[in-house]
């Protein structure tokens, strides 16, 4: 009994990936990601809980290299929170902004297997 309780407590730990643990490093990873064509795709859509989800799908796999779901459930919150609260100011043209909904959706889709 006392080892299985020991191996489902290490396999907790180690359930969301360690390079990313503090919200200074997200913070740091966003401030990057918002001017980009992909950041400033989702930055200009709607600001809804869905659109902020999908917009932390395809940050965790461009900025962060990591899947969303091996992100601590904190840092998602956070990052969520960066997003509600940043800006739509964009400086790109409507080429890059196509280009940025293109990958977003290619991303979304291959994460979870749809596109909505």
């Amino acid at each position: 009994m006392c080892n299985t309780i020991r191996v489902l407590l290490f396999i907790f730990i180690i359930m969301y990936t360690a390079d990313w643990t503090t919200t200074a490093e997200i913070d740091s990873e966003f401030a990057a990601w918002k001017d980009c064509h992909t950041g400033t795709f989702h930055r200009i859509q709607n600001r809804t809980k869905a659109e902020a989800k999908r917009a932390l799908i395809v940050f965790s796999s461009l900025s962060l290299g990591n899947d969303y779901r091996d992100i601590q459930p904190k840092l998602r919150k956070h990052f969520i929170d960066l997003f509600m609260a940043s800006g739509t100011d964009c400086t790109l043209g409507k080429r890059a902004i196509k280009s940025g909904q293109k990958e977003s959706a290619e991303i979304v889709e291959y994460a979870t297997g749809y596109i909505d």
